[in-house]
């Protein structure tokens, strides 16, 4: 039987007969032929529909952000099946957009809408696409098409524009950072690779900023982009911290993280009393990859190596100091002043101690030089003996507080003082309530070797 043979079969049904079908009544059975005709025609027309929805079944999320934060729900083909808006400049983006509200919504008409709407420019110039999909094949293979269409659109519409693509896991640090700072999870997954790395760089403080800027701070900090990472900062240190309590017995007394030179590792150098350790961590895991530690010795073991290694004996000493690391302790100075190569140079090295182990014990010979004394404190091999200026104990503000603290006056607000420091003194001059206060400090001991107060005439 034709379709049209049952649409006619079933116009000529008493009305009665479909009354009786209506809901809360019960139905009178059709007639055998007209049941198994309707049957066949229904199966012809909803197999090819449920065939086309499983095809179209949301297969995967992605989470598209520039600073218009975009979710869209994605096909196993890549078809783009909805785009909803995540914060008030996406919808200013789809408000009045039919490109983004039909079928064939593409990544490139998202990105058109966005440059429409002011939002790429010279500063802002990035666009993330994170994709969440159990499939880990699928979701790799959405990623590059995805990313794909992103640059192609970059190539013709925005050159200079960068795609950056990531995969996302079931990461609760993820979800909690997207969460408290109402991100999308692909924003989170990006900007947790800053996290921790300076001081400032907290969760709160990042998820101000666009992509664009997250992108240009991983660059600036020698992180790569294109590598996922789950470890944080702050955790690669915990763990290097509980390595060296439990390998080595000792307490960390400090602890410098940075991006090593292999991609997908965190570079850990800690220091502790008698010993000091390098690991590289890995990124995604947060295991330990590489470990290497030596031995340190204490400061009066550095002292006597200094000296010997200058061509003097204790005796002849009048002051000195040690900086033992010297140079590692200030290695974020080191990052915003040393050039390029110098820094690429550092952070790619393969695990090596030296930098750790370096020391400098500044000495003051008596009625002699001011000497700066080099030296590798594990093996005690003398890198340079220098003349050089002395770095004292105390500088301006420390003598500015002795001093009030000796006159018995509040330290709360120390006034600006005229000061001097050479050849080991410390020449002191302020004013405070209308007395002129002037005082001679010695600039390695702190020990206050003469002073005066004047009143101020009226």
């Amino acid at each position: 039987m034709k379709s049209t043979d049952l649409i006619h079969a079933l116009n000529d049904i008493d009305p009665k007969d479909l009354l009786a079908a209506a809901p809360g009544r019960r139905k009178k059975a059709l007639p055998a032929f007209l049941a198994a005709a309707a049957a066949v025609l229904l199966a012809a027309v909803l197999i090819p529909f449920a065939f086309a929805a499983k095809d179209e079944e949301s297969a995967a999320r992605v989470y598209l952000d520039v600073n218009p934060s975009f979710e869209l729900e994605v096909s196993k083909s890549g078809a783009i099946l909805s785009v909803s808006a995540e914060n008030d400049d996406a919808k200013k983006v789809l408000a009045g957009n039919d490109a983004l509200s039909g079928e064939n919504v593409t990544v490139g008409a998202i990105l058109g809408g966005i440059l429409e709407k002011g939002y790429f420019s010279e500063e802002k110039d990035t666009v993330l696409l994170s994709v969440e999909c159990e499939n880990d094949v699928l979701a790799e293979e959405l990623k590059n098409g995805l990313a794909e269409d992103a640059r192609r659109f970059f190539s013709e519409k925005f050159p200079g524009g960068t795609a950056i693509a990531l995969t996302l896991t079931e990461n609760e640090k993820t979800d909690l950072i997207a969460e408290t700072c109402g991100i999308s999870k692909g924003a989170a997954a990006f900007l947790i690779r800053l996290v921790g790395v300076r001081e400032e760089y907290t969760p709160e403080y990042l998820a101000s900023l666009d992509v664009s800027a997250l992108r240009r701070l991983c660059e600036q900090n020698g992180i790569r982009t294109d590598v996922r990472v789950l470890t944080t900062q702050p955790e690669a240190m915990e763990t290097a911290d509980r390595m060296m309590r439990e390998t080595l017995g000792a307490e960390p007394l400090s602890t410098t993280v940075y991006p090593a030179g292999t991609p997908g590792f965190w570079r850990v150098e800690l220091q502790g009393e008698k010993c000091v350790a390098i690991c590289d961590i890995d990124w995604e895991t947060g295991e330990i990859a590489a470990e290497k530690h030596a031995p340190f010795p204490s400061g009066a073991e550095i002292l006597d190596l200094a000296i010997a290694g200058a061509g003097y004996t204790p005796d002849r000493i009048a002051h000195y100091e040690i900086l033992k690391t010297e140079p590692w302790i200030r290695f974020y100075v080191w990052l915003s002043t040393m050039p390029y190569d110098e820094h690429a140079a550092y952070v790619s090295r393969e695990i090596d101690l030296t930098p750790l182990t370096r020391c400098r014990v500044n000495l003051h010979i008596k009625d002699g030089p001011f000497l700066a004394v080099s030296l590798n404190g594990s093996t005690g091999e003398i890198r340079s003996v220098e003349r050089t200026n002395y770095t004292y104990a105390i500088d301006m503000l420390d003598a500015v507080v002795i001093a009030l603290e000796d006159a018995g006056l509040p330290t709360d607000e120390p006034p600006l003082p005229v000061c001097v420091i050479s050849e080991g003194i410390c020449e002191l001059g302020f004013d405070f309530g209308g007395t002129v206060y002037s005082c001679r400090i010695d600039a390695f001991t702190g020990e206050i070797l003469s002073k005066e107060s004047t009143p101020i005439a009226s």
